[in-house]
């Protein structure tokens, strides 16, 4: 468990992230070199239904595997293989099943 001081930390460090993020957007899109392309509320609106996919995938994971602390360190590793495979495969399964095509990460 992190003590109180690291979470102060960890949050500082993650506003400070977002802050940073957030500048160099605008200052990308006041320079004209950002331009907004149709089809990015489609694309995000895909990513967030498979990513809510896989954190359906893992919390299920969770609820049927709740305690690895008994576990080998080789049932540890073929489980956490297994999980990150299945949560990766229905994260792409989910994907293309909202209409994302290859031709998206080419920019075409």
């Amino acid at each position: 468990m992190l003590m109180p001081a690291s979470r102060s930390l960890a949050l500082a460090s993650t506003l400070a992230s977002y802050l940073n993020l957030v500048q160099l957007w605008r200052a990308l899109q006041r320079e004209g070199i950002f331009v907004r392309q149709p089809g990015w509320a489609a694309h995000l609106s895909r990513l967030a239904v498979a990513s809510a996919a896989l954190t359906l995938v893992l919390i299920v994971a969770v609820a049927y595997w709740p305690d690895w602390s008994t576990w080998s360190n080789l049932t540890r590793v073929l489980r956490l293989a297994a999980v990150i495979g299945v949560a990766s495969a229905v994260y792409v399964a989910v994907l293309f099943a909202t209409g994302f095509r290859m031709k998206d990460l080419r920019g075409i």
